[in-house]
């Protein structure tokens, strides 16, 4: 089963992407470079993966910053990330 795009989005999954866009804005990563948008069908998340390796997700049908996940990606899976601070110390110099 292929991940959806956000043009086949049903409600719940456009009001939890603007939950997402919302918290990018809030913290200032809406200028990173995106690689994808969508919704995973298997795990319930819409998630935008940024090309540095951070992925911020939230369940389909919530919207508020406090339901946000952030997950990175490395050579040794994923991992998960209490706030974007945390990553940035990990991964960015």
């Amino acid at each position: 089963m292929e991940n959806l795009r956000c043009e086949q989005f049903n409600y719940n999954q456009v009001r939890s992407m603007w939950g997402l866009l919302n918290y990018a804005n809030t913290f200032g990563i809406q200028t990173w470079d995106e690689m994808e948008r969508g919704y995973n069908p298997n795990s319930g998340y819409v998630y935008i993966a940024y090309e540095c390796g951070l992925t911020i997700a939230i369940f389909e049908g919530r919207d508020t910053i406090f339901d946000v996940v952030l997950f990175g990606y490395n050579d040794d899976g994923e991992t998960e990330y209490d706030s974007v601070e945390d990553f940035l110390s990990l991964h960015i110099p």
